[in-house]
C-alpha cells in the first residue's frame, strides 16, 4: 500500500490499526490487582484501615522505589 501512495498514508494506515486496536481493548476486564481489591472491599462493604501519609514514606514511594527497579536486575 506504501508504494502507492504517498507517505502520510503510511502514517494514516498506523493511525487506523492503533484505533481499531484501542477500541477492541476498552471492554476489557481490569487486571491491575490493587484495583480489583479495591473494588472487591467497596463491593462487600469492607473499610480500608486508614494509612498514616507521612512525607518520608512518600517520598520512598514515589521516587526511590522506581529507581531502585530501574536500576536492579529482576
Amino acid at each position: 500500500m506504501a508504494q502507492y501512495k504517498t507517505w502520510p498514508w503510511t502514517q494514516w494506515s498506523i493511525l487506523f490499526l492503533a484505533v481499531a486496536v484501542y477500541a477492541t481493548s476498552i471492554p476489557m476486564d481490569e487486571t491491575y490487582k490493587p484495583i480489583i481489591l479495591k473494588r472487591r472491599m467497596k463491593e462487600n462493604g469492607v473499610q480500608k484501615k486508614q494509612e498514616n501519609g507521612d512525607i518520608k514514606s512518600e517520598i520512598v514511594l514515589r521516587f526511590i522505589r522506581p529507581l531502585h527497579m530501574l536500576s536492579t536486575e529482576v
